[in-house]
């Protein structure tokens, strides 16, 4: 499976996992068709994704994200300073607010978790409610 492919798989299943109301029959049976040959047939979800409402939202957040991530490592290092500069005094202050996970930080560690178990997305898209299986798998 190329990158381009796998971004789509984890955002999709990222979008599966977001959902609170069961998806459409329709939809369910074109999941599960794509699913029958998961490997040719990956991009497709990017165009479900984008053409079922409820889906759409967590899905272009999930996959912008990973995109941008994906282009942010082929940066790399181009232009460093020969050296620092010691003149910057770093003025650092005291946290005394606790920490909040934010819905980004959350959809980086749901993400992340996606990611690990990617040979899963077979089965959660062939299952009779992929958003519940994917939900329990992801959670």
């Amino acid at each position: 499976m190329k990158d381009a492919e796998a971004q789509i798989l984890k955002a999709f299943l990222y979008a599966l996992m977001q959902q609170t109301e069961a998806l459409s029959e329709s939809v369910l049976q074109q999941i599960q068709a794509i699913a029958a040959s998961l490997d040719t047939r990956v991009v497709e979800l990017h165009d479900l994704a984008t053409a079922v409402p409820a889906l759409e939202l967590p899905y272009n957040t999930a996959y912008d994200w990973l995109t941008a991530r994906a282009a942010e490592r082929g940066l790399g290092l181009d232009f460093l300073p020969a050296k620092p500069d010691n003149s910057v005094k770093s003025v650092k202050s005291d946290n005394i607010a606790r920490p909040i996970q934010t819905h980004l930080e959350e959809m980086q560690c749901v993400l992340a978790t996606i990611e690990q178990k990617l040979d899963q997305a077979p089965k959660i898209l062939k299952s009779p409610q992929p958003s519940n299986t994917a939900q329990q798998e992801f959670r």
